[in-house]
């Protein structure tokens, strides 16, 4: 009998460690830890990541998504690090959403900065200025230097807080003597909403009887076809012979903005031609072309029919490290068709689409992702562009000169291919100045934007 209560006294002591054990497992569920909020957010970025995903054969195997407290470490880990740069988690898309759309906060210039030889101490020059910004508003124009803001000398490790701040007071400079020195004056900054206008400047320049069009064009925005189609119709009735289309300051955008660009300038006899088709991963290629087919709009994306055509042979593209994504694809896809010469530096070399997920079944979180979903390739199923186009003719922006003016140093190397005419000599670049960085107002603007449509409806 002694042997028996001590066998039950074991088995009782062993059935209350299990089921001590049993609930603290489920006591110390990840799921259970993790507030309410985080574990929606989490299952959202997971499902759209695993499928919409153009690397998804790269998401490791073994995530367990509530065993992240902060839904950007999940994302970081799904992504595909070596080859994507451009996917980006947001906890609110509803900012990124409006820059894509040419809606953002901001001081309303672009900025080189730029660093002399044997010197810590940075400066900055103004590219462009947004017309109504805070920066037009105050003077800020094209070539200005910022010798300091607020007060402070500018460095490789203060510069993006320095200009990252709501409002701050710039200090005008000159280079003089080899040297930046203030001049006095100061110009106040303070960063609004503004809605952009992305066509820069346009107008028609006629050397030796040639006239060429020339079009500055700051980002692909999906709502002004109707703009486009009104400097093209300008264009048109000038009866232009050259065309120079100026992207040097363009990060992309919507890739139908660019195709409809793009129907604009090339032969009228290539309208009915394929402009570019998109690469999926394996389980959305059957996936779309179950539901749509292989020849929809997913894969093929054809010239659209334009309102205005002016019918080029060939075209110079201007470009610099700011000029990426659909930028690049529009050169990519009227290569097959027509002759196309770049100058100015080197491009960024973003060959993938994207589209922006916001969660559609929770409106009560403000998470969203802008994910690469599509590989973007020509007519001829090229997309060799993965490091960037090399322009024909390396030229250096001088930041100084107003943009359309034949000395502008881009310009006018065109203007020189075009016409045979020697371009007239601008200010040569000092050796002894170097470009530390372009800097960027959006943080989703520096490696490039190209939205293409989701085969998710409704986003």
């Amino acid at each position: 009998m002694a042997h028996y209560i001590k066998n039950r006294t074991l088995y009782l002591f062993v059935a209350i460690v299990l089921t001590l054990t049993f609930s603290a497992c489920e006591k110390d569920d990840p799921k259970d830890l993790l507030p309410n909020e985080t574990v929606i957010v989490n299952e959202f970025i997971y499902n759209t990541v695993s499928d919409y995903y153009l690397w998804d054969d790269f998401i490791p195997q073994d995530i367990e998504i509530y065993s992240y407290p902060d839904p950007y470490d999940l994302f970081d880990v799904m992504k595909y690090e070596q080859l994507d740069h451009w996917s980006a988690a947001t906890d609110d898309y509803l900012v990124f959403q409006n820059s894509l759309n040419g809606i953002q906060k901001m001081g309303g210039y672009k900025l080189a900065l730029l660093q002399l030889a044997g010197s810590q101490t940075l400066y900055g020059v103004v590219e462009m200025v947004y017309s109504g910004s805070s920066a037009d508003l105050n003077g800020l124009k094209r070539g200005d230097i910022i010798a300091q803001i607020n007060g402070q000398n500018i460095t490789s490790e203060n510069y993006a807080e320095l200009f990252g701040a709501d409002t701050y007071t710039i200090s005008l400079g000159q280079k003089l003597d080899g040297q930046i020195t203030e001049t006095g004056e100061t110009v106040n900054i303070i960063k609004t909403e503004l809605t952009i206008n992305p066509i820069l400047f346009y107008d028609v320049i006629e050397v030796e009887g040639i006239k060429i069009g020339y079009f500055v064009y700051d980002q692909f925005l999906d709502s002004y076809s109707t703009e486009l189609n009104s400097v093209f119709q300008y264009f048109k009735n000038q009866n232009i012979d050259e065309f120079v289309l100026d992207l040097r300051y363009n990060p992309g955008g919507y890739l139908n903005n660019c195709a409809e660009l793009a129907s604009m300038i090339v032969p009228s006899v290539s309208l009915d031609k394929t402009f570019l088709s998109m690469q999926w991963n394996k389980g959305l290629t059957e996936y779309l072309i179950l539901q749509y087919g292989e020849n929809s709009e997913y894969f093929v994306l054809p010239f659209p029919t334009p309102v205005e055509n002016i019918n080029m042979p060939r075209m110079i593209v201007l470009t610099s490290e700011r000029s990426a994504s659909a930028s690049e694809a529009i050169i990519n896809g009227l290569k097959p068709y027509m002759d196309i010469t770049i100058i100015g530096g080197k491009t960024v070399g973003k060959y993938t689409g994207a589209s922006l997920f916001y969660d559609v079944e929770h409106h009560k979180h403000d998470w969203g992702i802008y994910l690469v979903i599509n590989r973007i390739s020509n007519s001829l199923g090229i997309t060799d562009y993965t490091d960037g186009f090399m322009p024909d003719f390396e030229v250096a922006d001088d930041y100084t000169t107003p943009l359309g003016d034949v000395s502008e140093p881009l310009l006018a190397k065109a203007i020189e291919q075009l016409t045979g005419v020697t371009a007239k000599k601008t200010e040569t670049i000092d050796e002894n100045i170097k470009l530390f960085t372009k800097y960027y107002e959006h943080r989703f603007e520096k490696n490039g934007l190209m939205i293409t449509p989701s085969p998710l409806k409704g986003n």
